[in-house]
């Protein structure tokens, strides 16, 4: 090898070393920065904003491309094209080893140009050559440089040694938020609806348990459904909870609700809700939709537990974060549908669907209310007009799922007049607290106030009228001048429309009921005698000035038909207004007997049912005073001062005599109430019979005729009431004498009787108290009150040991049950008239099942009973047949009054005809059926029936001189006023026999161990 190519070996030595160590340092720097970038881009990745991975990646890639071609450039092109030429390499060592530098850097120019050769001698450059290769061999080619390069070499290494450590302690001890920043980095590359998750298109988590909360207000048990997709059906406020397994372990979840697949790309530029976003605590209970809900993530990263509460349909799915950081999303989403709760429903029963009425009237009102979860109110709603009117009706168990009750709605609490229509309906609220209350209503109904008596008052107000208009042409008749044709046309036309008037006001009172038959028949011959004058003078008026002297006579006949005419009717208008006032008076009367009997049923059971009903009652009686002082006042001042005395009237002191009554009954002291309630009635009975006698008077000075036919019938029938009240009391006497042997005789058996009667009167009792009193006809509960009155009294009298009598009461109880049969019978074969329904049919089965119970108790107690024949002694038969022929001589006297009577029917003043002719009969056929009794000598039966003539008889002659005017009709027949009742109403009941089996049916059978309860329910629920 030449000293030259020793030489350049050299210089490569060098050359490799230089650009061994820049590698080596380049190398090293671009892993410091490259290990800086690696632990800088994911803790970046992690606090960049969603959807900002995709820049933050490129950034990283962007800045280590520039590291790697950076350290190529550095490490390799720029050493290798620096030291590529041996001069820049022969520079170098002459720097690092200064008595080498110009001999090397001689060589190197020598030997890279040999053409200098011919200046300088061949052996003298080879042996410079020689010299400079041979001073190179002392010279170690790593060692001119080694300690810098060391040193430069040591401080990259120690800086890429700590950046690597500290990316590896990094990487130790946090490696999931660097994996997470690597993770969203390399996924999060679009923003979106999901935060940047991946779309998954399989489920994330495996089967799930999902218990629903229904709200408190629906009182449903907690719903679990086990092993479910997720998919489920709620209420609103419902709440939720889901429990589940995650397929992978993460870290985090989620549950987003709202954003559906199909609207993912749409999401992905507008992006969701930052509330469906944000995470939940895992100490949350519940979330609200939309949104997202916090998920529980249990020790092991796999159990999931999850609640919210749901306020509407949507979907939800699950958002998951791995623990290596990817965060993931399901892609199809689980649904939640809503369950309506829907509106409650409810059905009004009203006894007709437009329904005439009087005031002051109760209706009897029933519903059916259905809701799907509860009831919270039931409000009846009426309007008259504009004006709307709600009164809430009290729920026997609020928030059942349905309702059914009847109920009275009391018209008293309304300002009716009469011609008022009402519409009314109900409505029904639910009660549902999430949504808000539901609210729905009934169909509707109708109502039209009328009064007869109101109707009445019109007439007399046209009759007012009428009488004007008689004054009006009297006065105009009574100043015509002699020849003033034209002045006698207009009193003409005038006096036409007074006929006419009158024949349109007889024609209505014809359908008046409270109208009197003399005042029609009077108005009427009014009208044709008017109406055949002025026929009269329009004949007169067509024949000329040759008629005058005759047109003068008919108007002279016309001014005195007409004077009478104004006297008879301003009679007839003076008798109406006291009749009027004592219609009122009439309706007070049958307030007071009703508070008078709510009184003794206050103190029998001291019911607030009964406050509140005696509250009414004074209610209506204040009312009826104040209409009565209302009355008073529009009466003219002389009938007034002539035949009423003003103590008839007390105002005042009837107003504090009920509001002392009113404190007593707030004090608490009922007793001292009912002592001060009678008080006041004794003083309105005493107005009333004054108000009586006035109204007598007038009519006797007015319509005296007919007032003196009235008082000789009177007379008359007072005598026969005398004197059959003396035969009763005869009868008695004899009943007495009877019914005392009878029970010495019956002494030694009366034990046995007892014990053998006492089982059929329990029976026949507990028959008679199953009767609905409610759906009885007002006459047959008062027959029912007898019954039931008798049975005691039968029961009272075995107790006793005196059987006649008892016998006598067992057959007054049975022909009271036959009554009631008849009664309710015939009301039910007018049921097209009559709003009777199934609870009647099912009294007159019920009565119909008691009479072979009536008939074996009276035959058991006859059994034991000896004849009248072997106990009555001679004197006594003999006594009761001159009783006998008395009570036939009675019978004919009545017969011939009530002929009398009714021949007289039109003469007489009002009904009283009617009323005594009425009454008559049925005292006559009493008396005939006395006569029987005594003929067959039963004293038991003769004295009932001649007692009861004798009743007959004096309830006449009260109900004569009541009926003198034409009362008012108003029901007296129970404790309170007769509501108007729904046709059927209470069909659905079960009949009582079916009732009776399943009774005996539950005693009989015996329910398996634990299931006692249950199957007494069932029982009760089968008979309700």
């Amino acid at each position: 090898m030449t000293a030259f190519a020793r030489t350049r070996a050299f210089l490569d030595a060098v050359r490799r070393r230089l650009e061994r160590r820049a590698a080596a340092r380049a190398g090293l720097h671009g892993l410091t920065a490259l290990t800086a970038l690696a632990v800088l881009t994911p803790l970046t990745g992690l606090v960049v904003a969603p959807g900002q991975g995709r820049t933050v990646a490129a950034i990283a890639l962007s800045v280590a491309g520039v590291v790697v071609i950076t350290v190529v450039v550095t490490g390799l092109v720029l050493p290798r094209r620096r030291w590529r030429s041996d001069t820049q390499v022969a520079r170098w060592v002459g720097r690092h080893a200064p008595h080498l530098a110009s001999d090397l850097l001689s060589t190197v120019e020598l030997g890279a140009a040999p053409g200098r050769g011919a200046e300088i001698s061949a052996e003298l450059t080879e042996a410079f050559l020689a010299h400079t290769a041979t001073r190179l061999t002392a010279v170690d080619p790593g060692g001119l440089d080694r300690p810098t390069a060391r040193r430069r070499l040591r401080r990259a290494g120690t800086g890429a040694g700590l950046t690597v450590a500290a990316a590896l302690a990094l990487l130790l001890i946090a490696p999931a938020p660097l994996a997470r920043g690597w993770v969203r980095l390399r996924y999060a590359t679009t923003p979106g609806p999901f935060a940047g998750a991946r779309m998954m298109p399989g489920p994330l988590v495996g089967d799930m348990r999902v218990t629903l909360e229904a709200p408190a207000y629906t009182q449903r048990p907690v719903q679990v459904l086990a092993s479910t997709s997720g998919d489920f059906q709620a209420l609103p406020g419902t709440v939720v909870t889901i429990e589940t397994r995650a397929l992978v372990a993460v870290a985090e979840a989620r549950v987003v609700f709202g954003v559906s697949a199909d609207a993912t790309e749409a999401q992905a530029t507008a992006g969701p809700p930052a509330e469906a976003l944000t995470p939940v605590p895992s100490d949350t209970s519940t979330d609200d939709i939309p949104g997202a809900a916090g998920v529980e993530v249990g020790p092991d990263g796999y159990a999931l537990t999850t609640r919210f509460r749901v306020t509407g349909a949507g979907t939800y799915r699950f958002w998951l974060e791995s623990v290596h950081g990817l965060e993931q999303v399901e892609a199809n989403p689980r649904r939640i549908e809503l369950e309506p709760d829907r509106a409650p429903r409810v059905e009004l029963f009203a006894p007709a669907e437009e329904l005439d009425v009087a005031r002051r009237k109760r209706v009897e009102l029933a519903y059916i209310s259905e809701d799907d979860y509860g009831i919270a109110e039931i409000t009846l709603v009426w309007e008259q007009g504009d004006e709307r009117h709600e009164r809430p009706l009290s729920l026997q168990a609020p928030g059942r799922r349905s309702a059914q009750d009847k109920f009275l709605w009391d018209l008293a609490e309304l300002t009716l007049e009469p011609g008022t229509a009402v519409r009314y309906h109900l409505e029904v609220t639910d009660n549902d607290t999430v949504s808000g209350p539901k609210t729905s209503r009934s169909r509707e109904f109708s109502l039209r106030v009328f009064s007869p008596r109101e109707r009445h008052e019109q007439l007399v107000a046209r009759q007012r009228e009428l009488f004007e208009q008689v004054l009006t042409g009297l006065g105009g008749r009574l100043v015509l001048p002699p020849d003033d044709l034209r002045a006698q046309r207009l009193l003409h036309r005038d006096s036409q429309a007074l006929a006419v008037e009158l024949g349109a006001i007889a024609a209505a009172l014809s359908e008046d009921e409270l109208a009197d038959r003399g005042l029609r028949a009077a108005l009427g011959e009014m009208r044709e005698r008017i109406d055949a004058l002025v026929q009269a003078e329009a004949r007169l008026l067509d024949g000329g000035a040759g008629s005058a002297p005759r047109r003068r006579g008919v108007n002279d006949k016309l001014v005195a038909e007409l004077e009478d005419d104004a006297l008879l009717l301003a009679d007839w208008l003076d008798r109406q207004q006291m009749e009027n006032l004592l219609a009122t008076s009439d309706e007070i009367k049958v307030h007071q007997e009703r508070i008078k009997g709510l009184f003794e049923e206050l103190s029998r059971t001291g019911s607030a049912e009964v406050m509140a009903e005696i509250e009414r009652e004074m209610n209506a009686l204040e009312a009826r005073m104040a209409e009565l002082a209302q009355e008073r006042s529009a009466m003219p001042e002389d009938v007034l001062d002539r035949f009423v005395n003003p103590e008839a009237l007390p105002e005042d002191e009837s107003q504090d005599c009920m509001s002392q009554v009113r404190e007593l009954l707030a004090a608490g002291d009922a007793e001292g109430a009912r002592v001060a309630m009678e008080s006041c009635m004794g003083r309105l009975d005493r107005a009333a019979e004054a108000m009586e006698q006035a109204l007598r008077a007038l009519r006797g000075e007015r319509f005296s005729a007919e007032e003196k036919r009235l008082a000789e019938l009177v007379e008359e029938m007072t005598a026969l009431a005398e004197d059959q009240a003396a035969l009763a009391r005869d009868a008695d006497e004899l009943w007495e004498r009877y019914a005392e042997h009878a029970d010495e005789l019956m002494r030694d058996t009366l034990d046995e009787t007892r014990d053998q009667v006492q089982g059929t009167l329990d029976k026949l009792r507990r028959r008679m108290a199953q009767v609905p009193m409610d759906d009885l006809t007002p006459f047959a509960q008062e027959e029912m009150e007898i019954v039931q009155a008798r049975l005691s009294d039968v029961a009272e009298m075995l107790a006793d040991g005196d059987l006649a009598e008892a016998l006598a009461m067992a057959r007054q109880a049975r022909e009271s049950i036959e009554i009631m049969t008849e009664e309710l019978e015939a009301a039910l074969m007018e049921e097209a008239d009559q709003p009777w329904g199934e609870r009647t049919r099912e009294a007159a089965g019920r009565l119909r099942r008691a009479q072979p119970l009536a008939d074996e108790l009276v035959e058991g107690l006859a059994a034991h009973t000896p004849s009248p024949a072997e106990i009555m002694t001679p004197d006594d038969r003999r006594a009761l047949e001159r009783m006998r022929r008395r009570q036939n001589s009675f019978g004919e006297r009545a017969r011939r009054l009530g002929e009398r009577a009714t021949q007289s029917s039109d003469q007489l003043p009002g009904e009283a005809g009617q009323a005594l002719a009425g009454g008559l009969e049925q005292a006559g056929q009493q008396m005939d059926r006395a006569g029987q009794r005594m003929r067959r000598r039963d004293p038991s039966g003769a004295r009932q029936e001649s007692r009861a003539a004798a009743e007959t008889l004096q309830r006449t002659l009260e109900r004569a001189r009541g009926a003198a005017r034409r009362r008012q009709t108003m029901d007296r027949g129970g404790l309170r006023d007769e509501p108007i009742r729904i046709p059927g109403a209470d069909e659905y009941r079960a009949p009582e026999a079916f009732r009776e089996d399943i009774l005996e049916a539950m005693k009989r059978e015996q329910a398996p161990d634990g299931f006692g309860d249950m199957v007494k329910r069932y029982y009760e629920e089968l008979i309700r």
